[in-house]
């Protein structure tokens, strides 16, 4: 990782991203989307996936925590596990922030440091790199978090990787959707049931109490 840390006077321009990569990386993103069903695991992998894709030097994933209003860093490429889950930033700060309140692509090609709407974040020395592509994960305008791809050179994205990313982020915001959309329908399902099992309670403490009632009824009559 010595060379990922290197200044924009000491690292060449990082290479154009190939359409052959980033048409990879999209089917990549798709199998992974498909084979996971735990997301912390899901985005990780992501993470690997859109790093090779765009030739990139660092990849970061948020996802919106609504609760919260704060965007949560859920996956990263290089290790940060002290940060995953922890690392939180509201609406509108650092890049990573504004992108997810305009939900529009921010792309900066050198001096991302130098951009008035950078914020540093020293638990993460990749903020320290020249390059930065930021893309919105939304779904039908409802956002659900932030892909960032970073370069440690001088790197220009050309319009195809912006909307490969771009795409990405929709697939993504797609699948969270859908899963949050089931997670809501085992919810109900869940809580449907304890409602059955509770009626039936209720149903069957009647009958035995019914039960109970007339065995004490016929009790007292024989006695007398």
């Amino acid at each position: 990782m010595a060379n990922a840390f290197k200044t924009l006077f000491e690292a060449p321009p990082s290479e154009a991203v190939s359409p052959e990569s980033l048409l990879e990386m999209l089917n990549g993103v798709a199998i992974r989307l498909g084979l996971h069903r735990d997301t912390d695991q899901m985005v990780y992998e992501l993470t690997h996936v859109l790093l090779k894709g765009c030739a990139a030097d660092s990849c970061f994933i948020y996802l919106y925590d609504e609760a919260t209003r704060e965007l949560v860093l859920r996956g990263a490429s290089n290790s940060h596990p002290g940060e995953l889950g922890r690392l939180r930033m509201r609406l509108g700060e650092g890049i990573t922030g504004w992108v997810a309140q305009q939900r529009r692509p921010v792309a900066i090609s050198y001096g991302a440091m130098r951009d008035p709407r950078f914020k540093l974040y020293s638990a993460l020395p990749e903020d320290r790199f020249e390059a930065f592509l930021s893309v919105p994960v939304i779904h039908q305008n409802s956002l659900l978090g932030v892909i960032n791809i970073q370069h440690a050179a001088v790197h220009e994205h050309s319009s195809m990787e912006i909307r490969a990313l771009s795409t990405a982020g929709l697939v993504l915001g797609e699948a969270l959707d859908r899963r949050a959309r089931e997670q809501q329908a085992l919810s109900n399902h869940a809580a449907q049931l304890r409602r059955i099992r509770n009626r039936n309670l209720v149903f069957a403490c009647g009958l035995a109490l019914a039960a109970l009632t007339a065995a004490f009824h016929t009790f007292v009559f024989r006695l007398f």
